[in-house]
């Protein structure tokens, strides 16, 4: 719009140059006409260097903005990066605690449960030789009470052969009995039969209340 001002105003200019002339012959048209043509040109040639001037202050100035923009840019992705390995690091370092944790913890549940084995274990070992001895089952008294028979020789024989004749109900048989009472012998033998038996009874007894200790 500048440029196209100026050629208005030398259009004009050359145009009154030229009423004057009609009026005035000393008026020389073609020497004013190219001054105003020059004053013009010169004007012009101010408006280009402005706008030269202009355009590259305009281009300058984007250019810093760019190199600032990219100052910005580049300074963002460092910190950006700086902080991601930051963080890597934080979570390497907080991942090897937990690892170093979780192994204490394994190494002390391991340890608590061999403990609690080896605790087991001894209060097992302790409760069973605290366990009373002599509370022994039917089979432990019978055999421990045939054992003791046999150490009376043929009187403990005639004894056991005697018991195995009980019945149901506990009792000697009357033929039994009456088997022992014949023959020389019947009275001294009717005798120890009597007294095995008690001494039998006694021992089946200490047997059951713990007080009868075999070797």
């Amino acid at each position: 719009f500048s440029k196209t001002w100026e050629n208005i105003k030398a259009g004009a200019q050359k145009a009154w140059n030229w009423i004057k002339s009609l009026f005035d012959d000393s008026v020389d048209l073609e020497a004013e006409n190219k001054l105003v043509e020059e004053q013009k040109q010169a004007a012009i040639a101010r408006i280009e260097d402005e706008q030269k001037r202009k355009t590259a202050q305009r281009e300058a100035q984007r250019e810093a903005e760019r190199r600032r923009a990219s100052a910005v840019h580049e300074a963002t992705l460092g910190e950006i990066g700086r902080q991601n390995l930051e963080k890597h690091r934080e979570l390497d370092t907080e991942y090897a605690n937990r690892m170093s944790e979780n192994e204490a913890d394994l190494a002390k549940a391991r340890q608590e449960w061999r403990e609690a084995i080896e605790t087991a274990k001894r209060k097992r070992q302790e409760k069973e030789s605290a366990a009373p001895e002599g509370l022994e089952g039917p089979d432990d008294i019978i055999n421990k009470a045939r054992d003791a028979l046999a150490g009376l020789g043929d009187i403990g024989d005639m004894v056991q052969q005697e018991a195995a004749k009980i019945g149901v109900r506990g009792t000697f048989n009357a033929a039994a009995i009456q088997g022992l009472a014949s023959g020389d012998v019947a009275d001294r033998t009717a005798k120890a039969t009597e007294e095995t038996a008690k001494n039998t009874k006694k021992l089946v007894q200490a047997a059951q209340t713990g007080g009868l200790t075999f070797a």
